[in-house]
Protein backbone atom coordinates (compact mmCIF):
# COMPACT_ATOMS: atom_id res chain seq x y z
CA UNK A 1 0.00 0.00 0.00
CA UNK A 2 2.32 2.61 1.02
CA UNK A 3 5.90 3.15 -0.55
CA UNK A 4 8.36 4.53 2.12
CA UNK A 5 8.32 8.43 2.42
CA UNK A 6 11.13 10.45 0.77
CA UNK A 7 10.99 14.27 1.90
CA UNK A 8 11.11 16.19 -0.44
CA UNK A 9 12.30 19.06 1.17
CA UNK A 10 16.67 19.79 1.66
CA UNK A 11 17.46 19.05 4.90
CA UNK A 12 16.81 22.17 7.16
CA UNK A 13 18.26 21.23 10.43
CA UNK A 14 15.87 22.04 13.34
CA UNK A 15 13.51 24.25 11.22
CA UNK A 16 9.85 22.96 12.10
CA UNK A 17 7.99 22.87 9.49
CA UNK A 18 4.30 24.38 9.16
CA UNK A 19 1.26 22.48 10.36
CA UNK A 20 -1.58 22.17 7.64
CA UNK A 21 -5.22 21.51 7.19
CA UNK A 22 -7.75 20.24 5.84
CA UNK A 23 -11.70 19.18 6.42
CA UNK A 24 -12.45 16.30 4.09
CA UNK A 25 -16.28 14.96 3.28
CA UNK A 26 -16.16 11.82 1.70
CA UNK A 27 -19.30 10.24 -0.22
CA UNK A 28 -19.77 7.25 -1.86
CA UNK A 29 -20.15 3.28 -0.41
CA UNK A 30 -17.88 4.43 3.32
CA UNK A 31 -20.20 3.33 6.49
CA UNK A 32 -20.20 -0.01 7.35
CA UNK A 33 -17.27 -1.41 5.15
CA UNK A 34 -13.97 -0.68 7.28
CA UNK A 35 -13.30 2.71 5.81
CA UNK A 36 -12.95 4.83 9.70
CA UNK A 37 -10.54 1.80 10.09
CA UNK A 38 -8.40 2.12 6.44
CA UNK A 39 -8.62 6.13 7.41
CA UNK A 40 -6.85 5.51 10.86
CA UNK A 41 -4.26 2.92 9.89
CA UNK A 42 -3.64 5.63 6.98
CA UNK A 43 -3.09 8.54 9.40
CA UNK A 44 -1.05 6.52 11.47
CA UNK A 45 1.06 5.24 9.15
CA UNK A 46 2.07 9.24 7.68
CA UNK A 47 2.30 10.48 11.25
CA UNK A 48 -0.71 12.78 11.07
CA UNK A 49 -3.27 13.66 13.29
CA UNK A 50 -7.02 14.58 13.45
CA UNK A 51 -10.05 12.65 13.34
CA UNK A 52 -12.77 10.74 11.19
CA UNK A 53 -16.27 10.19 11.93
CA UNK A 54 -19.68 8.88 10.18
CA UNK A 55 -21.85 11.72 9.19
CA UNK A 56 -25.73 11.18 9.71
CA UNK A 57 -26.01 11.33 5.62
CA UNK A 58 -24.23 8.58 4.88
CA UNK A 59 -20.93 10.04 4.27
CA UNK A 60 -17.50 10.24 6.23
CA UNK A 61 -15.99 13.51 7.26
CA UNK A 62 -12.14 13.05 7.81
CA UNK A 63 -10.05 16.25 9.59
CA UNK A 64 -6.41 16.11 9.37
CA UNK A 65 -2.93 17.96 10.23
CA UNK A 66 0.19 17.62 10.08
CA UNK A 67 3.00 19.02 7.45
CA UNK A 68 2.11 19.76 3.98
CA UNK A 69 3.42 17.22 2.08
CA UNK A 70 1.96 14.55 4.45
CA UNK A 71 -1.20 16.10 4.03
CA UNK A 72 -0.92 15.65 0.36
CA UNK A 73 0.31 12.11 0.43
CA UNK A 74 -2.81 11.40 2.79
CA UNK A 75 -5.16 12.63 -0.04
CA UNK A 76 -3.05 10.95 -2.82
CA UNK A 77 -3.11 7.45 -0.99
CA UNK A 78 -6.61 7.99 -0.11
CA UNK A 79 -7.75 9.01 -3.40
CA UNK A 80 -5.51 5.51 -4.99
CA UNK A 81 -5.91 3.32 -2.29
CA UNK A 82 -9.33 3.36 -0.76
CA UNK A 83 -10.82 0.03 0.35
CA UNK A 84 -13.99 1.22 -1.27
CA UNK A 85 -15.23 3.44 -4.48
CA UNK A 86 -15.52 7.03 -3.70
CA UNK A 87 -18.57 8.85 -5.35
CA UNK A 88 -16.82 12.20 -4.37
CA UNK A 89 -14.71 13.67 -1.95
CA UNK A 90 -14.81 17.67 -0.79
CA UNK A 91 -11.92 19.08 0.38
CA UNK A 92 -11.42 22.19 2.67
CA UNK A 93 -8.43 24.07 3.75
CA UNK A 94 -8.50 24.18 7.69
CA UNK A 95 -7.08 25.78 10.68
CA UNK A 96 -4.98 23.39 12.59
CA UNK A 97 -6.39 22.38 15.33
CA UNK A 98 -3.35 20.80 17.56
CA UNK A 99 -4.32 17.41 18.30
CA UNK A 100 -1.73 14.57 19.93
CA UNK A 101 -3.18 11.57 17.88
CA UNK A 102 -5.81 10.52 15.31
CA UNK A 103 -8.85 9.02 16.85
CA UNK A 104 -12.34 7.04 14.96
CA UNK A 105 -14.92 9.39 16.67
CA UNK A 106 -18.02 6.85 17.46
Amino acid sequence: MLTPIDNPLPSLGCVAMESEGLLIRVYGDVQGVGFRMFIKRLAEQLGVKGYVRNLIDGSVEIFVEGEGYLIRRFVEELRLNSPTEIADMVIENAKPRGFESFYVVP
